[in-house]
């Protein structure tokens, strides 16, 4: 479906900040899906290890067998959990990754999910985030936004039995944890934006 609907704009954006981000050691990749992201992110960090948390077993399976088509040495664990129950080890990852996953989660299970994770970052950890948005203006962009999340909501709800009905406010929660935001971009006149957070950033939030 993101092939037919998005074409590559959905990777782009998870790839935002590969660049950027360096001497990753120990990553969690929560709700990786279908794998696109870890081949990508294990270039960027050949010296890194990947631990890759999702609910489906046939989604860590298929995300699998792309991670294997890649011949790449990097270590990877693959494990079935479902947050917020599944719990990460405490201070075990430098850099987490919640890509076009927390949008999944109503209001009332934001808070846990993000804890659940938070758990396991160290002190000076990154976390980037990918998410769906609605932008203030144009009004065109706005409207085309709330059309577009109404239809897919609406589509995974049927198909998944996905509970929630709205994007989450997962900004406090982060802020909550001692993670700032350090910098955004947007792309698709608002719709999708990459946020890179992180612990002891002395970066205002709000000024960015």
């Amino acid at each position: 479906m993101e092939a037919f609907a998005a074409g590559g704009r959905l990777q782009r954006c998870r790839e935002a900040w590969l660049g950027s981000v360096s001497g990753v050691r120990r990553a969690l990749l929560a709700g990786e899906g279908h794998g696109r992201f870890l081949p990508a992110a294990a270039a960027a960090w050949p010296n890194a290890e990947f631990t890759v948390v999702d609910a489906s077993a046939a989604m860590l399976e298929r995300a699998r067998r792309r991670w294997d088509a890649t011949a790449r040495p990097a270590r990877v664990a693959g494990i079935v959990g479902e947050l917020p129950r599944w719990q990460a080890a405490a201070g075990a990852f430098d850099l987490i990754v919640t890509h076009f996953f927390l949008d999944c989660f109503p209001p009332g299970e934001i808070g846990a999910v993000i804890a659940a994770l938070a758990a396991g970052a160290t002190p000076k950890a990154r976390w980037l985030v990918s998410e769906f948005a609605v932008p203030a203006r144009p009004r065109f962009a706005r409207w085309r936004a709330r059309a577009i999340l109404a239809l897919a909501y609406g589509f995974f709800r049927v198909a998944t039995g996905l509970r929630a009905r709205q994007l989450p406010d997962y900004a406090p929660e982060l802020a909550r944890h001692g993670f700032v935001r350090r910098d955004r971009q947007s792309f698709e006149w608002g719709l999708l934006h990459a946020e890179w957070w992180e612990r002891g950033c002395a970066d205002d939030p709000a000024r960015v």
